[in-house]
């Protein structure tokens, strides 16, 4: 596990190392830390290597110019998967962050229980990363495993009577069910109406009044029912 630092202060870089350092001391994960004070070649070429589980802990301003939210969108230009947190000073920058950054974990301010918030989400995680449950079944003669926290959101096509499994890099198809396919994933699962299926941890924001659930990554998911409220 790589804990990539993106801050310029030393201080604020010696509290965060402290932090994280105390609370991986609670488990057998071998991890390492990288810092860098501006977007240079290195952090560039860190950011394309994507054969490890990463966490971007990142500044908003930084004194060369380019700014944290610059380099977190390049991230996820490179990298889905790796987690992005916001360690700041500008609390009225959470707004921005997450309208130009998709899939940020955190956002916090360093002098608001930041202790306290960025443990909470080391932990949080860590249990990601020891979650290999999969959906398993099989289509056309091939047989497929996909992990629960890569599934967004299954949507039946009401055409084809077929699924569409959508994950966070692919969709996939199947020709189980949606009940049968309910029965056999986690809590984390909710039926939004007769042909979708939503995993919670993705949602951003509800309405239900206006039949519609927003995910962290800005897609919509239309046509969600109250009576499934």
């Amino acid at each position: 596990m790589v804990f990539v630092l993106v801050e310029d202060d030393l201080r604020s870089i010696d509290r965060i190392k402290n932090i994280i350092s105390k609370e991986m001391f609670n488990y057998d994960f071998d991890y390492e830390f990288k810092i860098y004070d501006d977007f240079n070649s290195k952090l560039r070429e860190e950011i394309s290597t994507t054969s490890k589980l990463k966490t971007y802990i990142l500044s908003v301003d930084l004194k060369q110019g380019v700014s944290g939210i610059d380099i977190a969108q390049y991230i996820r230009k490179k990298d889905w998967d790796s987690n992005i947190i916001f360690v700041t000073n500008h609390g009225n920058m959470f707004e921005t962050v997450h309208r130009k950054v998709n899939n940020v974990l955190e956002f916090i301010e360093k002098y608001h229980d930041m202790d306290y918030r960025l443990s909470k989400d080391i932990k949080k995680i860590i249990i990601n990363s020891l979650d290999k449950e999969t959906l398993n079944y099989k289509y056309l003669s091939c047989s497929y495993r996909i992990l629960y926290k890569s599934i967004e959101y299954i949507k039946r096509d009401s055409k084809t009577r077929k699924l569409f499994i959508h994950t966070n890099n692919k969709i996939y198809e199947s020709n189980m069910s949606l009940k049968e396919t309910l029965k056999e994933l986690d809590k984390r699962f909710k039926r939004v109406s007769r042909s979708i299926i939503i995993n919670v941890d993705y949602i951003n924001e509800i309405n239900w009044n206006k039949g519609y659930i927003k995910l962290i990554d800005g897609n919509l998911i239309n046509n969600i029912s109250k009576l499934y409220k």
